[in-house]
This record gives C-alpha cells, sequence and structure tokens, in this order.
C-alpha cells in the first residue's frame, strides 16, 4: 500500500486486477477451495495409463494424447479423488482468482485450451462424457481479460 500511496495512488481506486499463471497446473478442491487432490504441476509426465484412456475417446491425432498433457493429469486427479469431494477442478490462475473474488468455477479460454475446451465453439469436448470426465467438475469459461 506505501509503494500505491508513494505514486499518488489509493488502494481503494483499484476495480480490477489480472491474474495470470501456468496454465497446466492444476488441483481438484472442494466447495470451500480446500485442496481435494494433490496439485500437479504443468511438467508433470508419465500418465501413461491416463494418456491410452484419453485415445480411446479423442478424436484423430489430439494434443491431449501425450503422457504429459494437462487432460492426462486432469484424469489422474479425477482418479486420486476417491471420495468424490471435488467440487471444481481449477488451473493456477483459477485457484488464485477464486480466492480474490466470490464467484468459483471460471476459469478462461487461454487456461481451459490445454485441457481440451474449444475456444471457437464456446464448449468442451462432447467425448469428456465417454471418457467418464465429471462435468460438474469443469469450470465455466470467459474470454480471457473478461471481468468476472
Amino acid at each position: 500500500m506505501a509503494a500505491l500511496h508513494a505514486q499518488g495512488q489509493s488502494p481503494r481506486a483499484i476495480s480490477r486486477n489480472g491474474v495470470d499463471s501456468t496454465s497446466g497446473s492444476l488441483v481438484l478442491m472442494d466447495a470451500a477451495l480446500t485442496q481435494v487432490t494433490r496439485a500437479l504441476t504443468y511438467n508433470a509426465g508419465g500418465f501413461i495409463a491416463e494418456a491410452a484412456q484419453i485415445a480411446t475417446h479423442a478424436p484423430g491425432p489430439h494434443f491431449t494424447l501425450a503422457p504429459a498433457s494437462a487432460l492426462a493429469r486432469m484424469v489422474r486427479l479425477m482418479a486420486e479423488d476417491t471420495g468424490h469431494r471435488a467440487v471444481h477442478l481449477l488451473h493456477q490462475a483459477d485457484f488464485i482468482a477464486a480466492k480474490l473474488m466470490v464467484r468459483r468455477g471460471w476459469s478462461d479460454d487461454n487456461n481451459t485450451l490445454k485441457t481440451s475446451y474449444d475456444p471457437e465453439t464456446g464448449r468442451w469436448p462432447d467425448w469428456f462424457a465417454d471418457l467418464g470426465l465429471a462435468s460438474a467438475l469443469l469450470p465455466q469459461v470467459a474470454a480471457a481479460g473478461a471481468p468476472l
């Protein structure tokens, strides 16, 4: 706050802020934003079984087929939630934004690209249901930079 005041700015004048981070890092949280699973960082890999599972449903050559894909990490995290306590799948920026605002369960089309969201159609893939992914965990998606 002192730095803002030194620049002639008031913290009360701040009406918006932006959150940015590594979009491939994921975690499952409950409604109170308590961690339900471990977090898997953007560089976590080795999810060979999950990639094979995705390959049975994803169309043709797809970027999510790699054992280090964000979608493979998402499939692993959902399997780790054995108590089915998760309410939110959050990318790193989504977690920070959720802590800053009352609205939860939101992401942007830039972060969700790595987990297969299609910004052209504004939809998650239809084949997610066949993969057994809990659609209720998926965030609602806004355009990057849109006020939430």
